[in-house]
């Protein structure tokens, strides 16, 4: 087995991701969001409190979730669209997770954004 690997099997959904001593395989649906360091990549799991960190870089796991329910928002951030909680029009555009976190919507990736969320830019709610 390789250091990081990715397993996509139609009803076994998972990742190989080391934890301390040992791979931990994880639910592509437990992942909230991965965030770029480098040529590594922290992984933010539901209900996991040890720090994930992944010798690959962001653009590996893109390539190899692109089909699953991901977005790029930003340079740095993949997140999984099933912890998007909602989008803030503020300083250009945000989404806020159910965390909380806020992820900044890069002005190049934003129209692709809106629209993988089905929101339209031209769209003004009323107050």
């Amino acid at each position: 087995m390789q250091n990081d690997t990715i397993c996509l099997h139609k009803s076994n959904k998972h990742v190989w991701l080391p934890l301390k001593s040992y791979k931990a395989k994880v639910p592509v649906n437990k992942i909230i969001r991965l965030e770029a360091h480098s040529n590594y990549t922290r992984f933010y799991v539901k209900d996991q409190q040890d720090l994930i960190i992944a010798s690959k870089t962001l653009k590996y796991y893109q390539e190899k979730l692109e089909d699953q329910q991901f977005i790029r928002p930003h340079q740095s951030h993949l997140v999984n669209l099933a912890y998007i909680a909602n989008y803030s029009t503020q300083n250009g555009g945000c989404l806020i997770l159910k965390d909380q976190t806020k992820i900044e919507i890069s002005r190049r990736k934003k129209r692709a954004v809106l629209n993988k969320l089905l929101i339209s830019p031209f769209h003004k709610t009323p107050i």
